[in-house]
């Protein structure tokens, strides 16, 4: 199926950059609201410039294309909500979300609006896009790190597909990053990323310093221009990023694209305006070593756009006014007419005869920039009296017709205090204990009978070591599973599901693949359940529980009405903070083969910023994984735990070495005794609000 027209997709954080979007031919824009955005520093765009853009959208035919695409607590889900329902009557055509509590009110109250699964859901695997499909979506934005082998499969899903091909990069998996979150208290999830990706670091490799001060995660900025042919045709919108660039580089990274897609030659280059220096990106299958930034480069010079122009449509007007009978006034567009009459019975002057300039005034001076008047044809009486105001009136009419036309709005019939209905929760008073760890190997030295769940990495390994053991067994998936990761799942689930009791996942895709099993199915804090009505969801979606966002307050926690679902308290433990499809040694070996069991240096790893935050991270199966800095430690806090009424807590093991603390710690917990903080730690968001 790769007959499908592409189209060029063009950022707009300002109002002159959409008009720079325009002039260079772009066939649709995303923007942001001043609310509910993933660029919440952006300048943003008022009302006013947003019905202007609109108006010209549908004249120059450019699709619009709004981003509600952060995390929202319950009252924002319901405000945005409403939000979308007052921009769809406005006339923005589409809207990409991310928000699981979101999409679900939308399915329930808006179900004939347009939306697309935001990158930040990372839509990353086929199964991803069959829960896309089934959930109402038109369109999903691939995962940033797929090749465009994957978008040639996808190609042949019954949905429109969108990829990035120009612009900065995110170093993480598409929406699976808490790093800024968790270090710096502003979140990507939210729209407030600090870019801990772009600052240096020094690498270690078991304690050794590999190499000091390097840009061990920050990636060039993205640039498929010159290989465009292996993605028009498999996916129907190239996206360019760049919400907050300047006009001339929105006008002319989409000038290129459109021109290269048609076949017309122009002598600019990508380098004339801003950016970090250039890659093809995993979409291309560019080298790892050719996709990290050496050193740091902003090119800022050479193309700025001072002409904002562009081309009007050209409207004519008929006037007929006949004494005795209604005034009639015809709009003509291309090769449509537009007619209105007016309920006012044209009268016979008492004075002079008409002024033909008089009535010809009001009618061209439309108020709209973008239309020129080539022509007013009269057919009036000499004698007739035709009021001003009336012609104004007829001439707003036609207009707004025009603008509007074939423009179906939207309604929700309930009050907003009447869409999150009232659930009380059940709490629990004691917290069960789950143990969780990358391999049954981490569980050396701790006694996992005194534990109710032993969650492991789904594997053959994992899975065998727990069919041996008799509490409850849980097996968990990859935060980027691909389709042969899910394959595998699947049949190591068909083959020794009878041992497992339960399965966690940290994307959509795995829950679409496995949820025929009979088997519980969790979401874990990747998921980012963060308001009640993704709780709902979940449960609707027969969903046994969730972990808790860690990018929420226990006050919020609190609050959210949970659906009899049961849900989880991330309590002890270095949480992955950032799972990358690049390696951060691949900036050290020059001769990177990317077979990263055999890699000399892939050892004991550590990235270290400014001698203050160590992160350990791990490269296994083609993917780094990086966990916090410091350990979340709410093991003291258990009375709070209580309070919240969750109802189990997970205690997880990767990178732990002190097991004799572990097992003091378990019995502790069942004992009900009080349990000490430790030295250096974080409370991740619980006891304050993200930004």
């Amino acid at each position: 199926m790769l007959n499908k027209k592409t189209k060029v997709l063009s950022p707009v954080g300002t109002y002159e950059a959409f008009i720079a979007a325009l002039k260079a031919g772009a066939d649709e824009v995303y923007f942001g609201s001043e609310k509910f955005n993933a660029r919440r520093f952006a300048k943003g765009i008022t009302d006013e410039e947003i019905k202007s853009m609109i108006e010209l959208a549908k004249l120059y035919d450019i699709k619009l294309c709004m981003t509600v695409n952060i995390i929202l607590d319950d009252k924002e889900v319901v405000d945005a909500l409403f939000l979308i329902e007052e921009y769809r009557n406005m006339g923005v055509d589409a809207f990409i979300i991310t928000d699981l509590g979101l999409i679900s009110l939308v399915k329930k109250y808006l179900p004939d609006v347009e939306v697309h699964a935001s990158t930040q859901l990372n839509i990353a695997n086929l199964s991803s896009l069959d829960w896309a499909i089934e959930n109402g979506f038109q369109r999903a934005v691939i995962a940033r790190e797929k090749d465009y082998r994957f978008l040639e499969k996808a190609s042949e899903k019954d949905i429109e597909l969108e990829a990035f091909v120009h612009g900065a990069l995110c170093y993480a998996v598409s929406g699976q990053c808490l790093m800024s979150s968790l270090i710096g208290e502003r979140s990507g999830n939210r729209g407030t990323c600090a870019q801990p990706c772009r600052k240096m670091y020094d690498v270690y490799s078991e304690g050794k310093l590999l190499r000091e001060k390097i840009y061990a995660i920050s990636e060039y900025d993205l640039n498929t221009l010159d290989s465009i042919d292996k993605l028009v045709g498999r996916v129907d919108s190239l996206k360019i990023e760049g919400r907050m660039k300047n006009p001339s580089y929105v006008y002319l990274i989409t000038k290129l694209y459109k021109d290269k897609i048609l076949g017309v030659e122009n002598t600019h280059r990508p380098d004339e305006v801003f950016n970090r220096g250039f890659t093809k990106g995993h979409i291309l299958k560019d080298g790892m070593n050719k996709m990290l930034v050496k050193e740091k480069k902003h090119f800022e010079g050479g193309f700025e756009l001072e002409d904002f122009s562009f081309t009007k449509k050209d409207i004519s007007f008929d006037l007929k006014a006949k004494i005795g009978e209604k005034i009639i006034l015809t709009l003509n567009y291309m090769d449509e007419e537009y007619i209105k009459e007016s309920e006012y019975i044209v009268q016979k002057a008492k004075t002079a005869s008409i002024d033909r300039e008089k009535i010809i005034d009001p009618i061209i001076k439309t108020g709209k920039e973008f239309f020129n008047v080539r022509e007013v044809r009269l057919d009036v009486d000499e004698d007739a009296f035709i009021p001003v105001k009336e012609l104004k009136s007829l001439r707003r009419e036609l207009i707004d017709e025009l603008l509007k036309k074939d423009f179906k709005g939207v309604n929700i019939n309930t009050k907003k205090k009447d869409i999150l209905a009232p659930y009380d929760n059940k709490k629990n008073n004691k917290q069960k204990i789950i143990l969780r760890a990358s391999s049954y190997k981490d569980l050396n030295g701790i006694d996992i009978n005194k534990a109710d769940t032993i969650s492991l990495y789904l594997n053959k390994d994992n899975i065998k070591f727990l069919s041996k053991i008799n509490i409850n067994k849980e097996v968990y998936t990859s935060n980027a599973a691909s389709d042969e990761d899910l394959d595998e799942y699947y049949d190591l689930i068909n083959e020794y599901g009878k041992n497992i009791d339960s399965i966690e996942i940290s994307e959509l895709g795995a829950y679409q693949k496995l949820k025929d099993f009979n088997k519980k199915i969790y979401a874990s804090y990747m998921m980012n359940i963060f308001n009640s009505e993704a709780a709902k969801y979940m449960s609707e979606s027969h969903f046994s529980g969730f972990t808790y966002s860690l990018e929420m307050s226990l006050a919020q926690m609190e609050k959210i009405m949970n659906y009899g679902l049961e849900t989880r308290l991330f309590t002890y433990g270095y949480p992955v903070v950032m799972m990358s499809k690049a390696c951060p040694l691949a900036n050290i070996r020059t001769d990177c083969n990317q077979r990263c069991e055999t890699c000399p240096i892939n050892k004991v790893n550590e990235l270290v910023y400014e001698d203050k935050e160590r992160f350990i991270f791990t490269r296994k199966n083609n993917y780094t994984k990086i966990y916090n800095s410091q350990k979340i430690f709410m093991l003291d806090k258990m009375d709070d735990a209580k309070k919240l009424g969750s109802t189990s807590i997970i205690i997880d093991l990767d990178n732990e070495n002190d097991k004799k603390k572990i097992n003091e710690y378990i019995d502790r917990i069942n004992n009900g005794d009080g349990i000490d903080a430790i030295e250096s730690f974080t409370r991740a968001h619980y006891y304050k609000k993200v930004l």
